[in-house]
């Protein structure tokens, strides 16, 4: 992910309490510093527990691929795009997250030889944001030798943005690392979303001939509406950083998805009727346009 042309809000803040102290007596001067650690603990704390919520990249991937659905290169976001992040940190690092969870999905329908161009084109995205030793040489060189191993794959995935998300926050960059977890985090919503919107809307017969098709629909709508209270946590993390253009916008598009999700009224709805009600009323079409906005704004 190379220095940004914003200074990371960390660095300000380390040097709004060097100048504070300059005025100030020892005991302001520790309450600053221990204000500040407080706040950089919780960020942290923050991200490990959306971790914990959020499925790595290749998690969603190989549970749609479980569910018979057909594989849709068109979802991915184009390799050649990369070209347009690299200058830029914020891009770099939320899609360095989007193209993780896209070879999670490649590699699950066996797409070794796109995955692997994708895997490669990753690692200059890591080189912009400085995680380099997380997707280096020796690990592109891993993965092409596990061409083939769908699991293998999606552990050396799994493990290398582990590793960058790690590492950007032992080095303090708690704002970077939460911009991967939330390109990784949307680019799963969306392939299922996308999936989701692909079916008939409207009510069926049982005797319908497409019911056997219609049917695949029902797992990919739980493992979409799932992710409410993981998106939750991730609308969480980013309005706790500090603001600037771009946290906003995310907040912002996020926030609009919590308040979807919540409208749907999940839990009691999949009580009776396992979520069909949702695509015969049309019912899901609020929630996969924002996630489609969300997406769009990271990958744009």
């Amino acid at each position: 992910m190379k220095i940004n042309a914003r200074v990371p809000a960390a660095f300000l803040c380390s040097v709004c309490i060097i100048w504070i102290s300059a005025c100030s007596s020892p005991k302001q001067e520790t309450d600053q510093v221990e204000e500040f650690d407080q706040a950089v603990d919780q960020i942290q704390k923050q991200i490990e527990r959306i971790v914990v919520k959020v499925p790595p990249p290749s998690e969603i991937p190989f549970i749609i691929q479980s569910t018979g659905s057909e594989f849709d290169k068109s979802l991915v976001n184009d390799i050649n795009n990369v070209d347009q992040y690299r200058n830029d940190d914020d891009k770099s690092a939320l899609n360095l997250g989007v193209y993780s969870t896209d070879i999670g999905y490649l590699s699950s329908y066996d797409q070794s030889q796109d995955a692997l161009t994708y895997f490669n084109e990753m690692k200059g995205l890591a080189d912009q944001i400085g995680v380099t030793s997380s997707i280096d040489t020796e690990i592109v060189e891993k993965f092409e030798q596990s061409l083939g191993s769908r699991e293998t794959l999606g552990g050396i995935l799994d493990d290398a943005i582990a590793d960058t998300r790690v590492h950007l926050q032992n080095s303090n960059r708690d704002r970077t690392a939460a911009f991967v977890v939330t390109g990784t985090f949307t680019e799963g919503i969306y392939i299922v979303s996308s999936l989701v919107d692909e079916f008939p809307k409207g009510k069926y017969s049982e005797g319908d001939p497409e019911a056997d098709f219609i049917a695949l629909a029902i797992p990919l709508v739980k493992l979409m509406l799932d992710q409410e209270k993981p998106m939750g946590e991730l609308n969480a993390l980013l309005k706790s950083l500090d603001s600037d253009a771009t946290t906003d916008q995310l907040v912002a598009l996020t926030s609009d998805l919590v308040a979807e999700y919540s409208n749907l009224e999940i839990e009691e709805t999949f009580k009776n009727n396992q979520g069909m009600t949702y695509l015969e009323e049309g019912a899901l079409s609020g929630l996969i346009s924002k996630i489609s906005a969300l997406r769009a704004y990271i990958t744009g």
